[in-house]
């Protein structure tokens, strides 16, 4: 209960069922609130410039000028600047003058979610097969009004028509709202990039464990692998617009990435006091976001990165 929101109810249910001395299932449903921070409510509205580099519809080469609606889109583009719907216009720069802040009208996000899976202790004779277990679980996550920045692209491009968001190409659109052009360059001025209430995003996938460990010599060798495959990260804008599946992306700002595969390997060897730790991390290739409702966009995505770190410590506490 909070005076800007009134009330909201959270709740979970979990099982845990032993089948069998080696063998556990497990899982739950969970219906999560999560009410808007101050930072996301009330943070000052400053200058942003977010990057947009040849994604401007009124380019004259891009495949909204070119396209079948080409004049539609020239004449959109020539009533926000008249520069803008040159025969020759080029975006002057590649990013736009944006304000980005909080938003005192956001709403709680609302979550329902599932697991389910299995935890594996089996039972070898072997002594090198003792420490030995498994785990996978399955978790589905549906979010309803979730609390994000649009991207400058994506606001851009929909007033363009981008995901049908224009058909009329009027220059009045919600989304031609957001923003206004230099009329001297044609360059994209006053976007409002503020936090704001989306629509639904979904998010499934399966994370998986394995731990084994044996005694080398006089110390103690262990091994764990987690891993996180991402079957799906699929995101509306509005209540009226498809999804979009961002897995295997990564995207302009902190935080935005989403691969489809990431996993760390923890190989660890304790002799007393010692340990001496090797810790390998993989996370895949990604496409830029921008890509999902942009195709002919340019901007890169990543490479598949491997990280390796090395660490050893001494406790000096014998107790």
């Amino acid at each position: 209960d909070n005076n800007a929101f009134g009330n909201a109810e959270s709740w979970k249910t979990t099982f845990d069922w032993t089948m069998k001395d080696s063998i556990r299932a497990r899982g739950g449903f969970q219906h999560a609130i999560r009410s808007p921070n101050v930072n996301e409510l009330f943070a000052p509205q400053l200058n942003n410039f977010p990057n947009f580099a040849n994604q401007d519809p009124c380019n004259f080469n891009s495949s909204y000028r070119t396209g079948p609606n080409g004049a539609a889109v020239q004449a959109l583009c020539a009533s926000q600047a008249a520069v803008a719907g040159g025969a020759a216009f080029s975006q002057p720069f590649g990013q736009a003058q944006a304000i980005a802040g909080g938003n005192p009208d956001l709403k709680p996000e609302e979550a329902d979610s599932w697991t389910v899976g299995f935890v594996l202790s089996p039972e070898f004779g072997s002594a090198y097969m003792q420490r030995m277990s498994f785990t996978i679980d399955y978790f589905n996550i549906e979010m309803e009004n979730v609390i994000s920045e649009v991207g400058a692209t994506t606001i851009i491009t929909r007033c363009f028509n981008a995901e049908g968001a224009n058909p009329n190409y009027s220059a009045s659109n919600e989304w031609c709202a957001l923003f206004n052009r230099d009329q001297a360059d044609g360059r994209v001025i006053d976007l409002q990039q503020f936090q704001r209430n989306q629509s639904v995003w979904e998010v499934a996938g399966i994370d998986a464990t394995a731990n084994w460990g044996m005694d080398v010599g006089p110390g103690g060798l262990d091994f764990a692998i987690l891993a996180s495959w991402l079957s799906k990260f699929e995101r509306q804008t509005t209540s009226v617009d498809a999804f979009n599946d961002y897995a295997g992306t990564i995207g302009n700002t902190t935080g935005s990435t989403s691969p489809d595969l990431r996993a760390t390997l923890l190989t660890s060897y304790t002799l007393d006091n010692i340990q001496i730790k090797a810790t390998t991390r993989y996370i895949s290739s990604m496409t830029h976001a921008n890509l999902v409702t942009s195709p002919t966009s340019t901007a890169t995505g990543t490479e598949a990165t491997w990280y390796l770190d090395l660490a050893g410590s001494y406790d000096i506490n014998d107790t």
